[in-house]
């Protein structure tokens, strides 16, 4: 009787070492295959060095696909996926929560001249909390843009930027908001980003401006990053740059693209603006698995996948990302080093000044001349979770 009760602990252990999902599949990265029931699978891996995960056939009687990486992820027909000890899936702890009064405690801002050229004057903590741009309103964070005064000149107007005194090269972050800034001219932008740009890479998870419906996802760095150009992988479609050239290289000064355009992804419509706001807001979710994927997706509110509201966050339960970069081969990890995480509002400048109607100096006059125009550049936040393996 001990010895069944024994066996039968060790093969639940085994079974839940490994995170697994119904029709998916690993796209390549094959180590070599063995035959075994799905039962099987985790404990081989488990003893193969190099073995991050398994695709499940029941090929010839049952066979284990051992397999060197966990992504990207497809869809797999009749397979079944297996991650050992949640590799780019489960397993993930909360280590760190930015919210309420607390929040501002794990940044520091940032007050100089906006590097992107906008219509844009950044403030310090004080000043900030003296004109009523941050604040804490039923436990939420409100970060907001001033909207009470005119400009003129070549002032821009008051706006915060916020760096985390913390730096990361992994993780889950879940960024829950109710609202993102809106109005003429606005530039919002949720990022990560190293020192001595790009050499250490930026990571745009939430960027876009006034009148886009879907966000924009991006990385730029250095040279030598390419991203493959499949785009079954994920459900938001690549973006082009001149000539209708896909941006999947992600140097800032890559030949065919746009300046500083990187390898971008633009979202399904409705995941950026008004149309966010209007659904109650949602969650940005960005895993950044080190040595194989970035992977960011988007849920409105009334999507919200169960596991994010109970706070044990597995991404394997939600199916494709709006955006997939691979890291690898063509772009190693090396490219993302110690990045802080970065919230801002800037307007008009070297985007959404150049896509303005009008033109820069109309979105500028607009910027200077029309303080009410600005009551919904804000941020509403919930609350910004990092989680870790």
């Amino acid at each position: 009787m001990k010895l069944t009760l024994l066996l039968l602990s060790c093969l639940f252990a085994v079974l839940f070492a490994c995170n697994l999902q119904s029709n998916k599949d690993i796209d390549g990265h094959d180590l070599l295959n063995r035959p075994g029931q799905i039962n099987d699978c985790c404990g081989i891996c488990q003893s193969i060095s190099g073995c991050k995960a398994f695709s499940w056939t029941s090929y010839n009687g049952g066979t284990c696909w051992l397999k060197s990486a966990t992504g990207p992820i497809k869809d797999g027909g009749d397979v079944t996926l297996g991650t050992l000890g949640g590799g780019g899936g489960g397993g993930y702890s909360l280590r760190k929560t930015y919210e309420g009064n607390n929040f501002f405690d794990g940044f520091y801002f940032w007050n100089y001249n906006d590097p992107t050229h906008g219509c844009v004057r950044y403030v310090d903590k004080g000043t900030a909390q003296s004109m009523g741009l941050i604040g804490v309103e039923n436990g939420k964070v409100k970060i907001s843009s001033d909207s009470s005064n005119t400009y003129n000149g070549n002032d821009g107007r008051p706006s915060v930027r916020i760096h985390s005194n913390d730096k990361y090269n992994e993780g889950l972050f879940i960024f829950d908001l109710d609202h993102m800034p809106i109005g003429p001219g606005t530039w919002p932008a949720y990022w990560f980003c190293g020192d001595n740009w790009p050499n250490n890479g930026e990571i745009d998870v939430l960027e876009g401006v006034d009148g886009n419906t879907a966000n924009n996802q991006a990385l730029h760095t250095n040279e030598n990053c390419y991203m493959p150009l499949d785009a079954s992988i994920f459900n938001g479609h690549w973006a082009k740059g001149p000539g209708g050239k896909i941006a999947n290289d992600c140097y800032v000064n890559a030949a065919g693209q746009s300046t500083n355009q990187g390898c971008s992804i633009t979202s399904e419509d409705g995941y950026f603006g008004v149309p966010f706001n209007n659904a109650g807001g949602g969650v940005f979710a960005f895993e950044w698995n080190r040595d194989n994927s970035l992977k960011i997706w988007i849920f409105k509110r009334n999507e919200l996948p169960a596991d994010i509201n109970s706070g044990n966050p597995n991404p394997l339960n939600w199916g494709k990302p709006e955006a997939y970069f691979t890291i690898g081969s063509t772009c190693n990890a090396n490219h993302f080093n110690n990045h802080e995480i970065i919230i801002n509002l800037t307007f008009c400048g070297d985007w959404a000044g150049n896509v303005y109607p009008g033109g820069m100096g109309a979105c500028e006059n607009k910027v200077r001349s029309d303080p009410g125009a600005f009551k919904d550049a804000y941020w509403l936040i919930n609350h910004l979770k990092y989680y870790s393996k």
